[in-house]
Formats: structure tokens, sequence, C-alpha cells
């Protein structure tokens, strides 16, 4: 059988990678190849790393025979099937949010009243959320139900729209689209895009506060916006704390249409 030219290349490259004169025979009779210079020797520690890696306790415990491999199967699986869970929500959230976005664009081009809602399977986006500091993009949806909150943002719905009189208070999960909250300081921007203007709030709290401590929804002479998530962000579990942001009203001005 002649060989192809990919393969004599490949044949080629692995025996000038050997070092000559290096290999040697084992106890058993087999032939020991020597990686200790050339080319070979970049890959000579990969191998070492390998050949030990493989032999520390819970790896050979993986790769058992007998009684613990079905164990270790069943472990395997069980992981593969959470990452798969987690990715099928993740997935399913940013299909959903990039349909309501896509809907906003479509609807603002031939909305009459720039200050109409929109509504896709069910649920109503009320605004559009952009933070620069955090390239964040997001469709804010009515209410907070696990429903609402696995699309995207949510307005609480007790309080005002943003862009009125008042405090406006949303909330979103801490893994999602409030992962990077934490990140905001003091003088930065979050833009609101509702009935056809841009609202621009400027950060001035960044607080840690109980999930009990309902102050933060306390009415407000001022028009404020508040945007609350769990806290830590990457705490195992549920979240012993609430993070919260807040941010006072700098200046709104004409958007031109509900999806711009």
């Amino acid at each position: 059988m002649r060989l192809t030219e990919a393969q004599q290349f490949l044949l080629d490259a692995l025996e000038r990678m050997r070092e000559p004169g290096a290999d040697s025979v084992s106890s058993t009779g087999k032939t020991r190849f020597g990686w200790r210079s050339g080319v070979g020797a970049r890959f000579a520690p990969f191998f070492i790393w390998a050949s030990q890696y493989r032999k520390r306790p819970e790896i050979e415990w993986f790769f058992c025979r007998g009684r613990r491999r079905p164990l270790a199967l069943a472990a395997f699986i069980c992981g593969a099937s959470l990452l798969a869970y987690v990715g099928g929500q993740y997935f399913s959230m940013w299909h959903e949010q990039h349909a309501f976005a896509e809907e906003w664009s479509r609807q603002a081009s031939f909305a009459t009243s720039p200050g109409t809602p929109i509504i896709f399977k069910g649920e109503s986006g009320i605004a559009r959320l952009t933070i620069p500091k955090l390239d964040l993009h997001a469709i804010v949806i009515e209410g907070t139900s696990y429903r609402s909150l696995k699309a995207g943002p949510g307005h609480v719905s007790e309080t005002p729209f943003p862009g009125e009189e008042g405090n406006s208070v949303l909330a979103g999960h801490r893994d999602t689209f409030f992962r990077g909250l934490d990140d905001l300081s003091a003088g930065d921007s979050i833009l609101i895009e509702r009935g056809g203007k841009t609202y621009r709030y400027i950060v001035s709290a960044h607080k840690v506060v109980d999930p009990g401590d309902v102050s933060v929804l306390h009415a407000s002479p001022e028009p404020k916006l508040t945007l609350i998530t769990c806290y830590p962000p990457h705490f195992v579990g549920p979240a012993p704390k609430r993070l919260v942001i807040v941010g006072e009203l700098a200046d709104s001005q004409q958007s031109g249409a509900q999806g711009h």
C-alpha cells in the first residue's frame, strides 16, 4: 500500500523528532524511544505530565475497572447532564433576549406611539437598558417572575416606570444580565430608552444590603433608577446578600424612535 503525502510527512516528522542513538531496550524487551532533544524535546514535558497525571489516585479511580467503573460512569453522566442543562438555560435566555431585541426594532420602525410596550410570547418589553461600561444591552421585561427574569432584567411592577418621577427598580440575575453589576462605580452612566426618549442616569450609590432590607424600594421625590441583584456574584447556592446600584437622572433627550 502506497503512503499518501500526508502520511509520509507525519512519519518523517516523527522520525526527525526522535533522538538518534537514544533508543534503549527495557527489561521486558520493548524498545524505548529517546525524546530528549530536537523537536521532540518540546513535547516531552507534556507526555511526562500526562503519564504522571494518569497515575493520580482520582484519575485512576475514574479509569478503573470492575465495581467502581459504573459509579464513575454515573458521575460522568450526571456532570455532563448538569452542563447540558445549564448550557440549555443560557441558550434559551440568549435566544429570547435576541428575539425581544429584534421585535423591539421591528415595531419601532412603524409604531405610531413610541411609548407602546412590545409584546412577545406573552411577555411585555417596556424599555431598553444600556450600560456602556459593562457592554450591556438588554430589553427590560415587565415583572420579576421566574419567566420574566429568564428573558431579561425585570421591572418591579410596584415602582414607577424608568424615566418617570420616583424610584424605578429593576432586578436581574447575578449570573446572567447583571453579572457585571459589581464593577459599576460612582459616575458611570446607565441609559434607558423608553417612550421615544433616552434617559441617562449617573451612578451615585453602590451598596450591599440584606435581602429583607426593603428601603431600596422606597419612593423618591426625584427620578432615580435602582438596580438590584444577588450578592456575592460567584456564591454557590442562594446568595446571602443583595447588591444595589442607585442612579440619579442626569438628563433626557428625544431618541426619535422607540428602537434607536
